[in-house]
């Protein structure tokens, strides 16, 4: 699949692999949203943002996908949660707005992310190149590779790499033989890490 991107506001979302493709809803409606589905492209986009949620049945979708691999992964969600066991794609943009996106068992070339407020945390392996941004929210990343060249510029908040952390400062450090990843952190007054 070439595509897969997923626009939701307060839905959490649960993304898992299985044999078949499939959708189910909880507390909501398919009809909230707009959804695209074939051969080449995955598009859930939320359409009735206003819907009525109450606090004890929270609306929510769980995706189940066949394949092993996108080109390219878009998510935004805001005031929404999204649970990946896995994610594997050639370019990855998330962003998240008062919102959290977790993801298990990650493998990309590039990886392009914005937090807003709320958290984001990513465990595995980014190939290429990172770009976090984070605004008063939270952001951790943990793999096993090589050590990144990074970098960073930081406001009021912290952004640790290896065990090292800066503020109020900008700093660049390549790694010994200048290879991939490079990763390029931006942080106001949130939190990034990077172990």
């Amino acid at each position: 699949m070439k595509k897969f991107e997923i626009d939701v506001n307060r839905t959490d979302l649960e993304i898992k692999k299985g044999k078949q493709f499939k959708l189910s809803f909880k507390n909501c409606s398919k009809e909230d949203f707009k959804i695209v589905i074939n051969d080449s492209e995955f598009i859930l986009q939320e359409i009735n943002v206003f819907k009525a949620i109450s606090f004890w049945m929270i609306p929510k979708i769980t995706i189940t996908v066949p394949f092993n691999k996108l080109e390219a992964c878009n998510i935004k969600v805001k005031y929404s949660t999204a649970v990946f066991k896995w994610l594997k794609a050639d370019d990855i943009s998330l962003y998240t707005a008062g919102g959290s996106i977790f993801i298990n068992d990650l493998e990309c070339n590039t990886c392009s992310l914005t937090c807003d407020m709320g958290n984001t945390s990513l465990q595995g392996i980014i190939q290429k190149n990172a770009n976090f941004t984070c605004g008063m929210g939270n952001i951790i990343f943990s793999g096993d590779q090589k050590t990144p060249s990074y970098k960073l510029k930081v406001n009021s908040g912290i952004i640790t790499v290896n065990g090292f952390s800066y503020t109020n400062t900008t700093y660049e450090q390549k790694n010994p033989n200048c290879e991939s990843p490079n990763f390029y952190l931006n942080c106001n007054m949130g939190n990034i890490a990077i172990t």
